[in-house]
This record gives structure tokens, C-alpha cells and sequence, in this order.
């Protein structure tokens, strides 16, 4: 009996293991090898277990000498899965950071828990947001050369891992910089009350329904929305046809009503996919990441290099992006009008089969403002290619440094004009469908823009075609004010006056005039501009040398780019579309 009393022991006690093993299994090494991946594991003291995770490395970390220290972007897998499956495609990771789209990063894919929702159980068994927080993360930073602050680590998932992503985001702020959900699953109490899921219910949340509200996004966004607001970047999408639609719409409206910025986008007939998902977001969510990490917000080297457009400055048609300039060893920012025809109807970048190539208009902005600054103008482009009075094209708005006058520092701080030249240009080509020839580029620019448009234009006729400068910011002799007000910067980027005089627009276009006479240039400036007489005297040395533009004078304008705009209408870009090809 007494046997027969154990036997039965035994076998209650080994199914009630194979139950919970079957519930979360912690360590999943991948059937295979997976390319670009490797995976390892760390002891989780609260659990007594191996947990597992897969590890991307960028190229070159291990290249001998290496010391380099690197941003970190956690993901977190959906319901039923693992650290080996359910993943953001390491592939896209590669050729983002190999197409300098983002800087060198690492990508940890955590072991969360098949069915745990990122929370933890009453008793601790299963312990998905004690490990990650406290045992993980730390083991990451521990062990890899990572920047081990808040400011650098982002988190992302899909379905159960970006409701996961979403609270661990909301309720751990202090370690994470930004947050993008892929399909979130915001399901109800109700929901998880039913059948299909009571299972979850009663391990994770003891059975109560309460418990579980009080860890869901919803809950979180309201509690959190003081200390989370301004700190945190929220990404969140969700295609069409996903069963969990309603529930990120409203996640998106819970956001809201907390007064918590956040992006939003619905993919046109995706379910719930997240092949479809990732690629029809290509690297946007890594440059999300990105956007959020200081090297790109604080502002130092005439920046700051990223500048999103706020709420109010955005613009139909345009997209914000940043590429990785070596040169600088930081990214930077641009914003990107496609016109309407870019996409497939609903496509994004991965799942567009559109072939057609545009011209391009490069933008450079004005004295302190930013790539973000004047996409007010992108109405009157997008109207005119709408009806049909301008031809499709692409126009990038630019970012070069506050005070650069879009030239290279002397002491090699900030290569500005560099940047623009030698990377911006070449990454757009490579990245969008561009006509990559000079026939096809165009250059415009306001105020030191379009004093830095007329000389770059002049110093590099062989990518142009036109130039188009607007209330130019010609400088005939060495400004007092530049050094006075900005000594220190005058110095490191002219060295003394003859410096300034040999990178001013006047110098080199007389220097250029032959290369420049290639070119179409027109120039426009209002008749109460403090700088009309600079363009005046513009005007009169490019007829002095012989160098074919049109000219305008706007009536009773002063220097007011919205203004100016409102004015002048399409006519730039129609002055630009007129010598594409030639």
C-alpha cells in the first residue's frame, strides 16, 4: 500500500512539473544556428533557473582593439513563444546599422515567459518582470560592453511583448529611454477570464482579474503619465486586419487622454504578422530607438543632430529619419517628403513594389534653426504634385549645425558641408528611389541656407543641376557680430577674418564662376529684408561674371521664411522640376 501510496506521489508531483515546464519553459536554444544571433543564458536567483536570451552583436565588436560601448534595445516575444522565435528580424538589424541608417547597437531577444505577460506570479514561480529588470539587464551589462544607462536602453516587442514592452517601459521609466509596441495584446480582464485563458489567469494573477488591471498598459499610462511624460518615447502600430485592433486603438486613445506624445500607424490589410510588420517598418523602429538616446538630443558640436518635428511642425508626406555619419560618430536627423505616388496604396518600406525613381530638392535651413524647422512649406509642394502642376519629386530638409553656414569646421570639429556631400546625399540615394544623378538633384536654402545652397552649389556644380536660394545670407566681409557673439566658435570653425572670407559664399563664387555658370540659379529676397542689400550686391556679382539666374524682389516681405513662401508659391521647385534632366 505504502508503495503503492508514493507511486502515485510520484507521479502527481512529475506532472505537476511537466504542467508548469510546459507552462513557461525559460531556456530555448534555437533548433539551429541563427545568422547574425548567439545564444547564451543567465541564472535567475528569484526563479532558480536558466533563463535564456539571444544576443546580436554589431559588426566589429570583437575586432581587437575594440572598446568601444553600445546602445542596447531589448525585445520581447508574443504569447506561446521564446527568446528563439517570434523575433524582430536580426537581418534588419545588420543591414541598418551596415547601411549606416543607425549607429552600431546590441539587441538582446529575452526570455519572457510563453504565457506570463511580462508580469509576475503572486508566488514567484514564474517571475518575467523580476528577471528581466533586476537579473537580466544587469547580466547584459555586466557581461557586454554596453552604455549601461537608461539613456541608451530602448525596449520593443510584439503582441504579448508589446503589451509586455509597453509596462515595463511605463513602469520601469528609470531604465528604459523608449518603447515600441508591434500589434500590442491590451486584451480585457474579461478576456483573459475566459476559458482559453483562465489557465494565465490563475498562475500569474492568482485568479483575479484586479491584479492583473493593476499591471496592464492601460492602468500604467494613467498612474505613470507624471513621470513618464517628456522622458519616454512611445511608438506603437498595428495593421488592419489584426484581431488586437481595437485594443491598440485604444491603447492609442488611453495615451492620449494621459497627455502622453506618442506615434501611431495602422498598416493597411496586415494581421496580425509580424514578418509583415517589421518589414513594412524596415529600420524605422531601431531609428525610434535611436532618436531617443542623448548622443542625439543633448545639445553639444552646434547641435543638437536629430530634431524631430514636433506635434505642430509636422507635415503631410514627410517622414523624420536620421542616418549614422562617421564623420560626426553620432546620427543625424532629416526630414523626407515622398510624394504621393512613393508607396503602393497602404505599402510600407518593405512591402512596396513601386519602382519609379524622383528627383530630389536638398533643403538647408536657416541660422539656429533645424531640419524640422520649415516643413510648413510642404503643403504648397504636395498641391501643386497633386494636381498635377509639379512633377512628382522627393525633398529632403536637411540638418547641418545651428551656426555651421553649411562649411567645414578648420579644426575638424564639425565637417558640415561634409556631411551633406559626402553622406547625407549618398544615403539618400542608396536608401530611397532617388534619380541618382546630378541632373536630377536640386539644391535650395533659406538665409545661411541660401547662402550655403549658392556656395556648395558653386563648389560642387558636378552634383547639381539648379540652385534656388531664398533671402541668402551673404556675407561681403567678416561679420562683427559672428565674432563677437560667438568667439570661441569663430575661431574653431574660420580660425581669424581671412578664413571666414575664403569660405564665404561672394569668395567662392567668384572662384567657381565657371563651374557655377552650369548651374541654374535663381535667387529671390523681400524688399524689407535686412539682408536685401547682400543680395543685391549677390545679384550684381553674378552679372559682373557673367553667370545666367533669375532675380526677385518680393514687395513689402521682410525676412520671413513663412512669409517669403506664401509668395514666391511653387515657383522654386517649379524653377528646379524646369532644368531636371538637362
Amino acid at each position: 500500500m505504502l508503495r503503492l501510496v508514493l507511486a502515485l506521489w510520484c507521479f502527481t508531483a512529475f506532472a505537476l512539473q511537466a504542467e508548469e515546464k510546459q507552462f513557461v519553459v525559460w531556456n530555448n536554444p534555437p533548433a539551429k544556428p541563427q545568422e547574425f544571433l548567439a545564444h547564451h543564458s543567465y541564472h535567475s536567483g528569484v526563479m532558480n533557473t536558466e533563463v535564456g536570451y539571444n544576443l546580436y552583436l554589431p559588426p566589429g565588436y570583437d575586432a581587437p582593439g575594440n572598446t568601444n560601448r553600445y546602445p542596447v534595445i531589448y525585445w520581447c516575444h508574443g504569447m506561446g513563444c521564446h527568446e528563439s522565435i517570434d523575433q524582430f528580424p536580426a537581418a534588419l538589424v545588420q543591414e541598418a546599422i551596415v547601411q549606416k541608417r543607425v549607429p552600431p547597437l546590441i539587441v538582446v531577444y529575452v526570455s519572457g515567459g510563453s504565457q506570463t505577460f511580462y508580469c509576475d506570479s503572486p508566488d514567484l514561480k514564474w517571475a518575467s518582470e523580476t528577471t528581466i529588470t533586476k537579473e537580466l539587464i544587469p547580466h547584459i551589462d555586466g557581461t557586454y560592453r554596453t552604455l549601461a544607462t537608461r539613456d541608451f536602453r530602448a525596449i520593443q516587442g510584439m503582441s504579448m511583448g508589446g503589451f509586455g514592452s509597453m509596462r515595463l517601459a511605463l513602469q520601469h521609466p528609470e531604465l528604459f529611454s523608449s518603447v515600441v509596441a508591434f500589434a500590442g495584446g491590451y486584451v480585457s480582464a474579461e478576456r483573459l477570464a475566459e476559458k482559453s485563458l483562465a489557465n494565465n489567469l490563475e498562475k500569474m494573477f492568482g485568479g483575479d482579474t484586479n491584479r492583473f488591471m493593476i499591471q496592464h498598459p492601460f492602468t500604467l499610462a494613467r498612474k505613470q503619465a507624471a513621470s513618464v511624460k517628456g522622458r519616454l518615447g512611445i511608438k506603437l502600430l498595428v495593421g488592419t486586419e489584426d484581431f488586437l485592433l481595437e485594443h491598440n486603438r485604444q491603447m492609442h486613445a488611453t495615451l492620449e487622454a494621459a497627455g502622453l506624445e506618442h506615434e501611431y500607424s495602422e498598416v493597411a490589410g496586415v494581421k496580425h504578422d509580424l514578418g509583415k510588420l517589421s518589414h513594412w517598418l524596415g529600420s524605422d523602429g531601431l531609428e525610434f530607438a535611436v532618436k531617443h538616446f542623448p548622443f542625439t538630443s543633448n545639445p553639444d558640436l552646434d547641435g543638437p543632430w536629430v530634431n524631430p518635428p514636433t506635434q505642430a511642425e509636422r507635415a503631410p508626406g514627410t517622414e523624420h529619419h536620421v542616418f549614422y555619419s562617421e564623420a560626426m560618430h553620432r546620427p543625424v536627423g532629416y526630414n523626407i517628403y515622398l510624394p504621393p505616388n512613393y508607396y503602393d496604396e497602404g505599402a510600407g518600406h518593405g512591402l512596396s513594389t513601386n519602382t519609379t525613381r524622383f528627383p530630389v530638392v536638398y533643403y538647408l535651413h536657416g541660422m539656429t534653426d533645424s531640419e524640422s524647422k520649415h516643413l510648413y512649406n510642404v503643403g504648397l509642394l504636395d498641391a501643386a504634385i497633386r494636381a498635377g502642376k509639379l512633377p512628382p519629386m522627393i525633398c529632403v530638409w536637411t540638418y547641418a549645425g545651428r551656426r555651421s553656414w553649411f562649411t567645414d569646421y578648420a579644426d575638424g570639429s564639425i565637417p558640415a558641408e561634409s556631411v551633406i556631400v559626402k553622406e547625407l546625399i549618398p544615403h539618400i540615394d542608396a536608401r530611397w528611389r532617388t534619380l541618382a544623378d546630378r541632373g536630377h538633384r536640386s539644391l535650395h536654402g533659406w538665409s545661411m541656407g541660401g547662402s550655403g545652397a549658392l556656395r556648395m552649389g558653386a563648389k560642387h556644380a558636378e552634383m547639381f543641376s539648379s540652385v534656388v536660394a531664398f533671402s541668402g545670407g551673404y556675407s561681403f566681409t567678416t561679420p562683427d557680430w559672428l565674432k563677437k557673439d560667438s568667439a570661441e566658435q569663430f575661431r574653431r570653425q574660420y580660425r581669424d577674418d581671412s578664413g571666414f572670407m575664403e569660405q564665404s559664399a561672394p569668395t567662392v563664387v567668384e572662384k567657381k564662376a565657371a563651374a557655377l555658370k552650369t548651374l541654374a540659379v535663381r535667387l529671390s529676397v523681400g524688399e524689407k529684408d535686412f539682408l536685401l542689400e547682400p543680395n543685391r550686391k549677390m545679384h550684381a556679382l553674378l552679372e559682373k561674371l557673367a553667370i545666367a539666374h533669375e532675380y526677385e524682389e518680393l514687395p513689402a516681405l521682410g525676412h520671413d521664411p513663412k512669409g517669403v513662401w506664401q509668395a514666391v508659391g511653387v515657383k522654386g521647385w517649379q524653377f528646379s522640376a524646369d532644368h531636371f534632366g538637362r
